[in-house]
């Protein structure tokens, strides 16, 4: 084989090894749905509470939808990758902010709604730092469940669960602090 076709095909290889730059793929559409649901969610909030859980779960579900489609479908993009956590932390940071805004959560409750939204504002400066300088950030498997209990908080708060949705919202919180230290000692280690 000459050389040319042995570097063609290394070169072939490499590229075919890099996530894809794809953005209109059936994930990021989805995510784009997401991102699209928060205004109606914050619209809801004035009509019923019910009405908004109903919106936020629909919202939570299709996190779901778009991480099984790119799993399923082999659909991974580098797009896909920074704008799935941006779309999770505008849902997380609106609901948090309409429910504290609504009176369903205040008090001393407001201090994880805080931290929540500190942090989102935080790690989403930091990926652009990165990013700026070529390094990724990868999502943790502790910042998914993270926001996992986030949803799952909110939800049993819009559902009139307010323990539990009171003790999962501080368990988040406690998470997210967690989550925030394993980023930063991670980039400590680059």
């Amino acid at each position: 084989m000459s050389a040319r076709k042995l570097r063609h095909r290394r070169l072939h290889r490499k590229f075919r090894k890099r996530k894809s730059l794809k953005i209109l793929t059936v994930p990021n559409v989805i995510t784009f749905v997401r991102i699209g649901i928060i205004p109606f969610l914050i619209a809801a909030f004035y009509l019923n509470t019910n009405l908004a859980l109903g919106v936020f779960v629909f919202a939570c579900a299709t996190d779901y939808i778009d991480g099984f489609m790119a799993k399923r479908f082999k659909q991974f993009s580098r797009f896909g990758a920074l704008i799935d956590p941006i779309a999770d932390k505008l849902l997380i940071s609106a609901a948090l902010v309409m429910v504290s805004g609504f009176g369903i959560v205040g008090g001393v409750h407001l201090i994880p709604s805080a931290m929540t939204v500190g942090r989102e504002f935080l790690i989403s400066g930091l990926r652009e730092f990165l990013a700026e300088s070529g390094q990724d950030l990868p999502v943790s498997t502790l910042a998914k469940y993270k926001t996992a209990l986030q949803m799952l908080a909110i939800t049993c708060l819009l559902a009139g669960f307010s323990l539990y949705g009171l003790v999962l919202l501080w368990l988040s919180a406690g998470i997210s602090v967690l989550s925030a230290a394993q980023y930063f000692h991670q980039i400590r280690r680059q």
